[in-house]
């Protein structure tokens, strides 16, 4: 029988084939996309919770406003004018 030589390997191992690269970038691209998405989630959660943190002071200072002078105060809220609300006595 004769000897056979072996087959050198022709693939280089120093680097990554082009499919190794591809999937590499799909999955950092996946990884980055859910991770957006994440923060755009957070923002509106802090958002909501800074709104809602401004509504009760707005509030609470109304109530001790009027437990203060005895008198009725309306609140009226304008969004369209980035939030803002004002106090007027009511008649």
């Amino acid at each position: 029988m004769k000897n056979i030589p072996e087959r050198k390997n022709i693939v280089n191992s120093h680097g990554y084939t082009l499919i190794e690269a591809t999937i590499i970038a799909a999955v950092i691209s996946i990884l980055f996309i859910i991770s957006v998405k994440g923060l755009y989630i957070a923002k509106a959660n802090t958002d909501l919770y800074r709104t809602a943190c401004q509504l009760e002071a707005i509030l609470k200072n109304c109530q001790s406003l009027a437990m203060y002078t005895g008198n009725y105060y309306k609140i009226d809220f304008y969004p369209f004018l980035t939030g803002i609300a004002f106090m007027r006595k009511m008649k």
